[in-house]
């Protein structure tokens, strides 16, 4: 384990933790500032994990994140009527979606597809501790849910909050909330989240922690009751034909 530091001057500097393995975490970075002052971060370690699904309709592509990097990426048409009556967290029982308890944190949903850098850097904050800041509004973000105990969307000005939230636990940033992987899971049907098939493309990304195993969890995603279709969503450790078995996404 090694510290890079990635630019020359103390005015631009970024200082960065790295393995053997070519992994690294972002310690401190301090760009066109005269000062040193603040240097260092404490490391959150916990089981939480993040992972991101993203969608760009105007490309026609989705991608997944894990931990900050892409694993996934594939062809895919959101259809403007796709029309979704709800919107999930944890499980999807109306759909039959098999479920595990899970604990999830932090939970963001973006009116667009964020770039690579984005996302790196949310993961990155977040290894340290940091939560998302409402101020992201400015850029996107259309929801965000901390999940302190809570199922409150923190954005100024609006009230997209989640019915059926589970127990709260301890998350990465302050506290998170198990959800047992049956019935609804924390869900809304707020037309803002509904309206997924109209916006040119989206982000939901978000901690997560497994209870047992790797297996049969859902993260988050939209159900249509009346045609009964499912997505998109984003899970873990589906079998066929929602995924390819333990540790998938």
């Amino acid at each position: 384990v090694g510290v890079r530091a990635e630019h020359a001057r103390v005015s631009d500097l970024a200082l960065r933790l790295v393995t053997p393995g070519g992994a690294s975490a972002l310690l401190f970075e301090n760009r066109g500032l005269t000062t040193t002052n603040g240097l260092g971060g404490v490391f959150i370690s916990s089981n939480y994990q993040h992972v991101a699904l993203s969608l760009d309709r105007a490309a026609g592509v989705a991608r997944i994140y894990f931990n900050g990097e892409i694993v996934a990426q594939q062809s895919v048409a959101l259809s403007a009527s796709n029309n979704p009556t709800s919107f999930h967290l944890g499980a999807m029982g109306p759909a039959n979606l098999p479920g595990s308890p899970v604990q999830l944190d932090d939970i963001g949903l973006w009116r667009r597809s964020l770039r690579d850098g984005e996302i790196r850097q949310i993961y990155e904050e977040g290894s340290f501790g940091k939560a998302k800041s409402p101020d992201l509004m400015k850029s996107g973000l259309a929801a965000l849910w901390p999940l302190d105990g809570f199922g409150f969307d923190t954005l100024p000005g609006q009230t997209i909050n989640l019915a059926n939230i589970g127990i709260k636990v301890d998350g990465q940033m302050n506290f998170g909330m198990r959800l047992s992987g049956n019935g609804t899971g924390a869900t809304t049907t707020d037309s803002r989240i509904r309206d997924v098939g109209n916006l040119p493309g989206f982000t939901l990304e978000g901690w997560v922690k497994p209870e047992s195993g790797n297996e049969r969890m859902v993260v988050g995603g939209w159900y249509d009751r009346v045609t009964r279709q499912v997505g998109p969503v984003l899970l873990l450790g589906q079998s066929a034909p929602w995924g390819n078995g333990p540790g998938s996404l």
